[in-house]
């Protein structure tokens, strides 16, 4: 009894978009075996595009917090002095899942493209409906800057969880872009 093992990556990818929405395939590397013993061929997809979240109003998942204030020793701790504090909190969520119904449309573009194709890991030979699994994701680092740089002219660079240190590299070793600010995605299982 062959099992799905997962996305083989020297097979290649397959890009589709439907409604706007790019997602990348991959065939599974029992395809094959799975399909020989009449059980389906399972494709994994990946997003291929990240973007803001919505409500399901429509509304993005975005949240804004303006602050003013004087900062002195009566209401701060370890203040000196008394200082005007001025600035803002930005707050969004992101996602990289397409919207319902979407996938769908991707598995039925990825039916059309290998029924009956002899393509080792991309071939659909079977009477039995492939079956569109999302590929695991195990680390995902994503960065966003305002594109404005500091009053010296530089551009400030925020080192990535688990390293990297004053080279801006991130952990994977790939130089990472300068930014003003940095969120860290780690996909929920």
């Amino acid at each position: 009894m062959t099992e799905a093992k997962g996305p083989i990556f020297a097979a290649g990818f397959q890009a589709i978009t439907k409604g706007g929405y790019p997602v990348l395939l991959l065939p599974d590397v029992n395809n094959d075996a799975r399909q020989r013993e009449g059980k389906p061929p399972v494709y994994h997809w990946l997003p291929n595009t990240v973007r803001l979240a919505r409500k399901e109003n429509g509304d993005y998942k975005f949240s804004f917090l303006h602050f003013v204030g004087v900062r002195d020793e009566e209401t701060h701790v370890g203040a000196t002095g008394t200082e005007e504090v001025a600035g803002a909190l930005v707050g969004f969520a992101t996602t990289s899942t397409p919207p319902p119904g979407v996938l769908e449309k991707v598995k039925e573009e990825q039916k059309a493209r290998f029924r009956g194709s002899n393509d080792h890991f991309w071939g659909w030979r079977s009477g039995v409906e492939p079956d569109l699994r999302p590929a695991p994701i195990v680390s995902n680092t994503m960065s966003i800057t305002d594109l404005a740089p500091g009053s010296d002219g530089g551009v400030p660079v925020i080192d990535p969880p688990g390293g990297g240190g004053a080279s801006g590299d991130s952990p994977g070793g790939a130089p990472m872009p300068p930014t003003g600010v940095v969120a860290y995605l780690t996909p929920e299982a």
